[in-house]
């Protein structure tokens, strides 16, 4: 940044590089108002915006929990018929889900399948997340299917949130489900998705299974 207001104050020339750099500086620095005024520093100077940049910018807004000015930031970018890639996605839907958005992640991810954006872990993370806090446990569960068969690898914290929204909706069953597919895929359980997976017996009145869980946790080395 230093250098950036060096240059402007030495009135040189500042392309398109430079300003992306000093956006993604703020961008790291979580300082989501440099990062803006740069921008509009850029829109003044007649120096054309990319993907990268609106990338950077809207990434500093939803750091900073601003996450309206990251969806207006989108809706621009759109407007200047910019494609948006997979690192925008992710961007809104993390955003979306800190917030609680949950129709508006979804929103996002759809426009990620129907686009063929590539997607990888976070993006089915934040999107499974965002819909579990809103109660969403079918859409956790067709988000998670999704994920399944694609190329991201499946991790503790998803499944947990993906058994918590089951045994929230009182879907103990497909919960279990889960809970033993994680040993199928490799993927090892922690005390919150025991805890989880305990609690949808306990809604479903299974003592016998949420005492095996806890058996077979218990013996596990």
């Amino acid at each position: 940044l230093r250098i950036f207001s060096d240059m402007a104050h030495r009135k040189l020339e500042v392309d398109a590089i430079t300003f992306n750099a000093a956006i993604s500086a703020c961008d790291k620095d979580r300082d989501w108002v440099k990062a803006t005024l740069l921008f509009g520093r850029m829109a003044q100077s007649a120096v054309e915006c990319s993907t990268v940049t609106f990338n950077s910018v809207m990434r500093a807004c939803a750091r900073g929990r601003e996450w309206e000015k990251a969806v207006c930031f989108f809706h621009e970018m759109a407007h200047n018929k910019l494609e948006f890639d997979m690192i925008t996605s992710n961007v809104l839907i993390g955003a979306f889900e800190r917030v609680g958005e949950w129709e508006r992640a979804l929103w996002i991810f759809d426009g990620m399948v129907q686009g063929r954006v590539e997607s990888d872990a976070m993006t089915f993370t934040d999107a499974i997340s965002a819909c579990g806090k809103g109660g969403e446990w079918e859409n956790v569960l067709h988000l998670f299917s999704m994920m399944s068969q694609s190329r991201a690898e499946l991790h503790g914290i998803i499944c947990n949130t993906v058994i918590r929204a089951c045994e929230q909706g009182g879907q103990w069953k497909k919960a279990l489900q889960i809970f033993h597919a994680m040993a199928e895929c490799k993927v090892n359980s922690d005390a919150k998705v025991v805890n989880a997976a305990i609690a949808a017996c306990e809604k479903g009145c299974e003592w016998e299974r949420a005492l095996r869980i806890l058996g077979d946790e218990t013996l596990s080395p």
